[in-house]
């Protein structure tokens, strides 16, 4: 049987950072509360990695390096000084190359097309984020970004559990980046953000220090796609599950639009 182990996690939200400022038990209890935007000052990131220019990119860049980062340092993971092609980032946002997109625009109008600034322009092609996000932390295996609305984070998920069955790669970053599309884009978005978050897992197919021995009857909860409102907000209800275990196992259901996670002891080996 093939097994994913989730080694880390990391999460930023308008309540702070970190599982335990989760509000509630349940994805359904972080929409009730009404703080709505992330701010984070997350600029200090760049210059612990030393790379340089960090200042100058786009919030929902700097948001998911800094997500990734603790999703490495939570997971014990330290980040390779050398290059590792045996792990991929994926990115799961519907909206990431929005607001790049709306300064260029901005900065048309106002000087010009023969005067863009063409330092402005990687910033709004739609996989940036997950690229930046490789440079930084020496990760020279796949970089890919999923944007498909509500579906965007359960195909990140899917994705990410195909290239680790296939031994294409032996860990995989996700970062689920839920974020406010610019106000130019309200009125033609027929559904936005209405709550910010930066959701990240760090997967394995190998087992962390204390791995998970399944009991007899495995708790199975299923992250479904059909019909559900928040279900682009995939990762972060995986994170609800691990803010009651510190890992679980996750796996692909017979139902494409679905994941089984099954919750065990955790016993150290």
């Amino acid at each position: 049987m093939f097994d994913t182990f989730i080694k880390g996690s990391s999460v930023l939200t308008p309540n702070s950072i970190g599982l335990e400022k989760l509000p509630g038990n349940r994805l359904e209890d972080y929409f009730k509360e009404e703080k709505q935007k992330v701010d984070i000052n997350v600029d200090l990131v760049g210059k612990r990695l030393g790379f340089t220019g960090f200042k100058r990119l786009p919030r929902e860049t700097k948001l998911a390096c800094y997500a990734i980062e603790q999703v490495l340092e939570n997971s014990g993971t330290p980040i390779p000084k050398q290059k590792c092609n045996q792990t991929a980032v994926i990115i799961a946002s519907t909206f990431s190359n929005l607001n790049p997109i709306v300064e260029l625009y901005n900065d048309v109008e106002k000087f010009g097309a023969d005067k863009l600034n063409p330092a402005i322009f990687p910033n709004t092609v739609i996989n940036s984020i997950s690229g930046y996000a490789s440079i930084m932390f020496n990760i020279t295996g796949p970089n890919i970004t999923i944007s498909q609305g509500k579906f965007s984070g359960l195909k990140a998920l899917e994705f990410s559990l195909d290239l680790l069955q296939k031994q294409l790669v032996e860990n995989v970053v996700i970062c689920e980046l839920n974020l406010q599309p610019p106000q130019l884009f309200h009125g033609l978005i027929s559904r936005h953000v209405q709550k910010e978050s930066i959701a990240s897992l760090l997967l394995s197919t190998h087992p962390s220090k204390n791995t998970i021995i399944m009991d007899k009857n495995p708790k199975l909860i299923d992250i479904k796609a059909e019909n559900k409102l928040n279900s682009s907000f995939a990762i972060l209800e995986l994170l609800y599950l691990l803010k009651q275990k510190t890992h679980i196992y996750l796996k692909k259901s017979s139902d494409a639009n679905c994941f089984v996670c099954e919750d065990g002891d955790d016993i150290a080996r």
